[in-house]
C-alpha cells in the first residue's frame, strides 16, 4: 500500500507537473506540512502587482531576522549560466547577447529577450520551462540547507528557526506557493504603481499591461493571497510597521525578533545558483568549477 502510495506521489509531485505557466483557473494545491524543513523553517511567500511595493515589505521583514531569497535576482544569476544561455540562444539566436565584458564573455541582454517573449506567447513559455525548473530547485536545496544549518547534527547546538521570505510576483504562476507556509499580496493602487515604475524604469502604461498580461490578475492573486498588506504612497509608516510585526507573529506566534546579522543564509544563496549544472544536477564539490559567480545584485523596489 505504501509502495503504491509513493509511486501516485511521485507521479502527481510537485517534479511531475509541467514546468509551463500555472493557470488561473488551477485550483490552489495544500501547502506541504509535514516535510522537516517545513517543521524548522518557516516560508513567507510574497506576491502583488508589478510595482506594489514587494521588496520593501521584504526589506521589513528582513530588518527582523528573516532571509529574502529575491526570485527575480536568482532567476537574473541563472540566466548567464552556461546551460541556460546555450538553450536559449538556440531557441532565440544570439542576439539575444549583448557586447562583450572585458574579458570577452557575453551575457544574455534581458532587455533584448524580455522584448521577445513579453511579445511572443510561445517564447515565453520556452523561457519559463527553462528557468521555472532550476529556479525552483535552487530555493528548494536554499531552504533545505537552512534547515540542515538549524540542525546540523544530533546534539549539536540548534540556532533559533529562521524565516525565508520568497519574494516572488510569478509565484502563483509558477507554482512555486507549495513552498510557502504564508503568502502575503502587497496591494497598492495601480495609479501608484505606474507613479513608481515611470520613476524607476520609465515604463509608460501600456509596458505595464502587457507585463501584467503574462502572469496571473492581480485581483485573482489578492484573493488566493493568505494576508494582504496594503503598501500605498499614503499608508501610515506606524501601521505598516504593524502589519509586518502581525505577519512576523502569524509565521511563528512564540518566535522573538532575530537581529539581521544573527542568522545571515544568504551565501547559501549564491552557493547554490553555482551549482547549478545541466539536468539541475549539484557540480562536485571537490572539483574547481570554471566561470565566475554570478552575483546577487539587489533590485530597486518593485
Amino acid at each position: 500500500m505504501n509502495r503504491r502510495r509513493n509511486e501516485e506521489n511521485e507521479r502527481s509531485g510537485p517534479r511531475g507537473r509541467s514546468a509551463g505557466k500555472r493557470s488561473p483557473s488551477s485550483s490552489p494545491r495544500r501547502r506541504k506540512k509535514d516535510r522537516t524543513e517545513s517543521r524548522s523553517v518557516s516560508v513567507v511567500g510574497l506576491v502583488g502587482g508589478i510595482g506594489s511595493g514587494k521588496s520593501t515589505i521584504a526589506n521589513k521583514l528582513a530588518e527582523l531576522g528573516a532571509t529574502v531569497i529575491d526570485a527575480d535576482a536568482v532567476g537574473h544569476a541563472l540566466l548567464n549560466q552556461g546551460p541556460v544561455q546555450e538553450i536559449l540562444v538556440r531557441h532565440f539566436g544570439p542576439e539575444i547577447l549583448g557586447e562583450p565584458d572585458e574579458d570577452g564573455t557575453r551575457q544574455i541582454d534581458r532587455r533584448t529577450l524580455g522584448t521577445i517573449v513579453f511579445s511572443d506567447d510561445s517564447a515565453r513559455k520556452v523561457l519559463d520551462e527553462t528557468m521555472h525548473p532550476r529556479m525552483r530547485t535552487t530555493f528548494e536545496r536554499v531552504i533545505s540547507r537552512v534547515a540542515r544549518q538549524v540542525y546540523p547534527k544530533p546534539g549539536a547546538l540548534r540556532l533559533p528557526p529562521p524565516v525565508i521570505v520568497l519574494d516572488a510576483a510569478i509565484l502563483y504562476e509558477a507554482g512555486w506557493d507549495d513552498l510557502c507556509n504564508l503568502v502575503v499580496f502587497v496591494d497598492a493602487p495601480r495609479k501608484e504603481r505606474l507613479k513608481r515604475l515611470k520613476e524607476q524604469r520609465n515604463w509608460l502604461p501600456e509596458e505595464l499591461d502587457r507585463r501584467e498580461a503574462a502572469q496571473w490578475p492581480v485581483e485573482l492573486k489578492r484573493t488566493q493571497a493568505d494576508v494582504t498588506v496594503k503598501n500605498s504612497d499614503g499608508v501610515d509608516p506606524v501601521a505598516l510597521e504593524a502589519e509586518i510585526s502581525k505577519i512576523w507573529a502569524r509565521v511563528d506566534p512564540n518566535r522573538r525578533i532575530q537581529p539581521k546579522a544573527k542568522n545571515d543564509y544568504r551565501h547559501l544563496i549564491e552557493d547554490e545558483i553555482e551549482g547549478m549544472v545541466p539536468n539541475s544536477q549539484p557540480a562536485p564539490r571537490n572539483k574547481p568549477r570554471s566561470g565566475t559567480r554570478q552575483p546577487i545584485r539587489k533590485r530597486n523596489n518593485d
